[in-house]
């Protein structure tokens, strides 16, 4: 294995011809452009649900996992049918929150 001194590798002329970066008119290789959503599935949903429906089939399980596991529990092999959506009622009224009480100084 043949030791190389310091002095001998800097003084051995660079064989890469590289573009000189200050250079205007220096070849630039072209970018390449790939996005990032190539790829991705397309038209994944077939058909849409209406969603009043969809939360009144999540409603029938109001304690989520642990009531479809008690209804399988009952139900050996059925599955859970969708109910039919409930009729147009107008949405509650969200509670208005109580006032935060007051900070700093009460007099």
């Amino acid at each position: 294995m043949k030791l190389y001194s310091l002095a001998t590798l800097l003084a051995a002329p660079l064989v890469v011809a590289a573009a000189d970066a200050a250079d205007p008119a220096a070849a630039v290789p072209a970018a390449a452009y790939r996005s990032v959503f190539d790829g991705i599935p397309q038209g994944v949903e077939e058909e849409t649900v209406d969603w009043k429906k969809a939360n009144a089939e999540v409603a029938r399980f109001p304690r989520g996992h642990v009531d479809l596991l008690k209804w399988e529990e009952a139900n050996p092999g059925a599955a859970p049918q969708p109910q039919a959506a409930p009729p147009d009622a107008p949405s509650p009224r969200p509670a208005v929150p109580a006032p935060a009480p007051a900070r700093g100084h009460q007099h």
